[in-house]
């Protein structure tokens, strides 16, 4: 049974066999005892699987990757289930997703919203259990506080991506960017921070996590909930999707959960080239 005091990493690469084996061995002498597989579905494969006539409609998403060895390989020292992110950028492309039967498989939904109007979909409407982004590319987003307010109230986690922040300096740049703005729009709450691992070696211990989170615009206390209780969380949103229920979602009065008290008064707001956040008054 998952313990909300244990560590968490939602995000590694889909791997062969031999490579998850290695990872999940880092991951245990790290201290981490839930692990989610991460499978990538890039917009263009859903587009062009739906170009083509006469393919059906399961194919458009991936099969799971089988886990029952792994599983059985580290029982009671590591739990490991399937997610899946997708990116989308309109609502048919997103719909077309959710009702495949092979997404149903998956433990863990996340989406990558690439245009302002999936962005709002996803936070208002869409069933998945994380918003996450794509730290190489930057989308034409504008944020808006009370569309963060609400995705967290129905119990979305948004996600910060550790390891892509020792690839180059502009990709560590967006991802420092995001973090802050996760503070300025909701005082990062319901923040997960997960790896995105591919290799042993761009794994970080909790601890090491918890210092990073600091530069996020974390707090220790935050940063500590987003490697922990956060995927707790999330694991039990995702349980509660895939049996058509609605996940019980709790004011809680502590630090992660603090209200942002600062009056909502419609701007939108978006990242100059410089990465720093700029307010855009609304035209009436």
């Amino acid at each position: 049974m998952f313990s909300c005091k244990s560590f968490c990493d939602l995000s590694i690469c889909e791997s062969k066999i031999s490579d998850l084996k290695q990872l999940c061995e880092t991951l245990i002498e790290l201290g981490y005892q839930t692990v989610a597989i991460n499978q990538s579905m890039k917009e263009f494969v859903i587009s062009s699987k739906k170009k083509k006539k006469g393919v059906e409609q399961s194919n458009i998403v991936p099969e799971p990757v089988h886990l029952e060895d792994l599983q059985k390989m580290f029982e009671g020292k590591l739990t490991i289930v399937n997610r899946l992110t997708f990116e989308f950028s309109d609502q048919l492309q997103a719909h077309q997703i959710i009702q495949n039967p092979v997404t149903k498989k998956y433990h863990l939904l996340a989406a990558i919203p690439k245009t302002q109007a999936a962005y709002n979909f996803t936070c208002s409407h869409l069933n998945v259990d994380i918003v996450t982004f794509d730290p190489g590319n930057k989308y034409p987003i504008k944020h808006q506080r009370k569309m963060y307010n609400f995705a967290a109230r129905r119990g979305l986690y948004f996600e910060l991506l550790y390891s892509p922040a020792a690839s180059d300096g502009t990709t560590r740049q967006h991802i420092i960017t995001r973090g802050h703005m996760y503070y300025y729009f909701g005082k990062s709450k319901n923040v997960l921070i997960s790896s995105n691992a591919s290799v042993p070696l761009q794994l970080k211990g909790p601890y090491d996590v918890i210092n990073i989170g600091l530069l996020f615009g974390l707090s220790e206390e935050q940063s500590k909930f987003s490697i922990s209780e956060a995927g707790r969380k999330v694991l039990q949103h995702g349980a509660c999707r895939r049996l058509g229920k609605i996940a019980p979602v709790l004011v809680e009065h502590s630090v992660q959960n603090s209200e942002d008290h600062t009056n909502d008064n419609g701007e939108d707001h978006d990242e100059d080239n410089s990465g720093s956040v700029k307010k855009r008054p609304r035209i009436s």
